[in-house]
């Protein structure tokens, strides 16, 4: 953990666009890829990826090649989200993966590799909604209209570590405090 820190601090003093290598042990989940991007910005446009994507793409392969030669198991149904009743020969790549048909749609019909299928999947459906929720979230609805005053300490220690490398995160005490401050001095009360 303290090497994601570490990079981070790296990401928040820079003055210009860059780029870092942050793998997915230290960017692992949607809410690590989030801060990242928030406390790096407006400088971080973008979080580059290699083993999850990677990975989504072999299994997709393997599905992919188990549906093709009709060797898909029940296990592989469960895993896969459908129901238990359904015969497992008659699964099709657009029945496995929830973005083949706008694939298909997008390509006019052009037969897709199961890899690309699945690689599109995981970015389209896992890491697009993270983001849109995101956004969402903070009612900002275009990456460049996000900053550090999107996100707040609301622990202790994580106070104590923003104050410490000097990240300019305020804590959600202080933006309460100010938003009572500013609602008292507008009369709008």
């Amino acid at each position: 953990m303290k090497d994601f820190f570490d990079k981070i601090e790296k990401i928040t003093k820079a003055k210009s666009p860059r780029s870092y290598n942050l793998n997915s042990r230290e960017i692992n989940n949607k809410n690590q890829r989030s801060k990242t991007l928030v406390m790096g910005a407006p400088y971080d446009k973008f979080i580059a990826m290699a083993k999850a994507p990677i990975t989504a793409t072999m299994k997709a392969k393997y599905i992919g090649e188990l549906i093709e030669k009709s060797q898909a198991t029940p296990a592989l149904l469960r895993n896969l989200g459908i129901p238990k009743d359904k015969n497992p020969k008659s699964l099709t790549l657009n029945k496995a993966f929830v973005e083949y048909d706008n694939l298909h749609r997008i390509h006019h019909g052009k037969k897709i590799p199961p890899s690309v299928v699945g690689v599109y999947t995981y970015l389209a459906s896992k890491l697009g909604i993270d983001l849109k929720q995101l956004l969402a979230g903070i009612r900002k609805f275009k990456l460049d209209l996000i900053d550090r005053h999107d996100i707040a300490c609301i622990s202790q220690r994580a106070k104590d570590v923003c104050e410490k490398w000097n990240l300019g995160i305020e804590s959600q005490e202080s933006f309460d405090f100010e938003l009572i401050k500013r609602e008292i001095y507008s009369g709008n009360y």
